[in-house]
């Protein structure tokens, strides 16, 4: 069963956070003192200890000693991935981390959901039993934290598109519908223009109304 409420950092408000403590410490260790300025909240406030929590239970920052610590691997592998691959590996993992997250990955891998009424109902439901005051909260929370697994780019999708044509050759087909029709006029020039075969009778009255008034423009520019 989930706890009640979700963790106070959705996975893509933590990593932005782990972008700035890599800037400033790397991943050496650090007081956990230089924390509140990070994380813009006061050290004795209850969402300075639920901050540290979320970041910890997503498996991005780990306790050395006493106040001291680091960011983990995992934390440096989405900060400063080798490749696209592990970015999405380490993404993937950290979100893991959490049940709810997990299950839901399983199912949903690539975040698209029900809509709300039914997402919220599958929510309350096995397995993960999450309470019906706070099933919006979690909502936001799991929709937030799937926002923060990298998209493929545009020419990934692109390449994808390809490969799935190359293999489908059918459906790369399309039905030669639109012909030019050249014609010569009186005066040798020539004139042409697309026929399309699901042109109805009004489109056909327009386009002969529209050559009229241009045969009137002209013969009213003549006079």
């Amino acid at each position: 069963m989930a706890n009640k409420y979700p963790p106070s950092l959705p996975l893509n408000a933590a990593i932005k956070i782990v972008e700035n403590i890599y800037g400033l410490h790397d991943k050496n260790d650090f007081s956990i003192d230089l924390l509140p300025k990070i994380l813009n909240v006061s050290k004795n406030s209850s969402y300075f200890v639920r901050h540290v929590a979320a970041l910890k239970e997503f498996g991005l920052l780990e306790k050395q000693s006493n106040d001291i610590v680091a960011l983990s691997d995992l934390a440096e592998k989405i900060v400063k991935p080798l490749g696209k691959k592990e970015s999405l590996q380490a993404v993937t993992q950290a979100l893991r981390s959490i049940s709810v997250l997990a299950d839901l990955y399983e199912k949903y891998p690539n975040g698209k959901f029900p809509s709300s009424d039914d997402f919220h109902q599958k929510l309350t439901e096995k397995p993960f039993n999450i309470e019906r005051k706070t099933v919006g909260i979690w909502h936001k929370f799991i929709q937030e934290s799937f926002s923060a697994i990298p998209s493929p780019s545009a020419k990934e999708e692109i390449t994808e598109v390809e490969k799935n044509h190359r293999e489908n050759p059918e459906e790369r087909r399309t039905p030669e519908r639109n012909k030019s029709i050249p014609l010569l006029m009186p005066s040798k020039r020539e004139f042409s223009f697309v026929l399309d075969e699901n042109y109805d009778e009004n489109d056909l009255e327009f386009i002969i109304g529209f050559f009229q008034l241009m045969q009137k423009g002209k013969q009213a520019g003549q006079k």
